[in-house]
């Protein structure tokens, strides 16, 4: 509603119906507005008794020229859609529309200069090629991975007791020297002055398989996580990963154990495998997260 003396909500129109009901733009503009943003896009007089329509020639005279751009678009899209031709594919992140004419096409190319996603025909969510859509990770698989991933990596890792700087070693010795001129043991990660730590009665050995000491450590990571995780969302117990990082840890024992020295896995192979799976399913993430629909 609005007063003769608001010139922001000036009267636009009578209303045709009974009611005669004095329509004021700004009005309009907030019906429309609320319609859109409810899906909705028939706009019907909200006059008593009145069976008119608000037409695009009006909405053009009140919307916003970006809003009522979009709602073009979805018009149009809604007719074609409503045509019902055939071989006729939407892109599931705008209102593109294309007719896709091979059926052994997998991906629908988005041509929308605003959108441009590439999406899967079948599933529906973004390209997700060389995997099947059987083997794509939901949101839910991707936290718990991660969460677990993430306590495994950090079992590795090494933090000095003087400087805190966070560091891993390839191979060679256990006893550590930092930057900063700490010493410190890379087994139990204890300072120690000079190589009496290391000896006969010691835990510590000066000399270890780094690959099998960072594999037991990530062993050990690995069920603490799970333990931690099901006790913070104990609905999601039993839930299975398709890329569960045991795999990897199972791997290296069963290459291990065959003694098949090129084909054992070092924790560096095992970190660029990671790193280059969380790469992707981080993409994809961001992609999904970023869908207006």
């Amino acid at each position: 509603g609005g007063t003769e003396d608001e010139p922001a909500a000036t009267i636009y129109r009578t209303c045709f119906g009974p009611s005669e009901l004095k329509l004021w733009k700004n009005c309009i503009k907030k019906y429309a507005e609320t319609n859109i943003g409810e899906m909705k896009y028939e706009f019907p007089c909200f006059g008593i008794e009145c069976d008119s329509k608000f037409s695009q020639k009006t909405l053009e005279m009140v919307l916003e020229k970006n809003i009522f751009e979009k709602l073009c678009k979805k018009l149009c899209t809604k007719a074609v859609q409503e045509a019902n031709l055939e071989n006729l594919e939407s892109c599931p992140f705008c209102e593109y529309v294309a007719i896709v004419e091979s059926s052994e096409e997998k991906i629908f190319y988005c041509m929308n200069p605003e959108c441009m996603k590439d999406s899967c025909r079948k599933c529906k969510e973004p390209n997700h090629l060389p995997l099947k859509c059987e083997e794509l990770e939901n949101k839910t698989e991707v936290d718990m991975r991660t969460w677990i991933e993430n306590k495994m990596n950090e079992a590795m890792i090494r933090v000095c007791y003087k400087c805190n700087k966070r560091f891993y070693k390839e191979e060679g010795c256990n006893m550590m020297h930092c930057q900063c001129g700490a010493q410190m043991c890379y087994i139990c990660r204890e300072p120690i002055t000079g190589y009496g730590h290391f000896g006969s009665g010691n835990k510590c050995s000066q000399f270890n398989d780094t690959n099998q000491v960072h594999m037991n450590e990530m062993k050990e990571a690995y069920e603490k996580a799970c333990k931690e995780y099901y006790e913070k969302y104990p609905h999601k117990v039993g839930m299975q990963l398709k890329f569960d990082p045991k795999i990897f840890l199972d791997q290296f024992e069963t290459d291990k154990n065959a003694k098949k020295k090129n084909l054992i896995p070092n924790t560096n192979q095992y970190l660029a495998r990671l790193n280059q799976g969380r790469q992707f399913i981080d993409k994809m993430s961001k992609r999904i997260s970023h869908l207006e629909i």
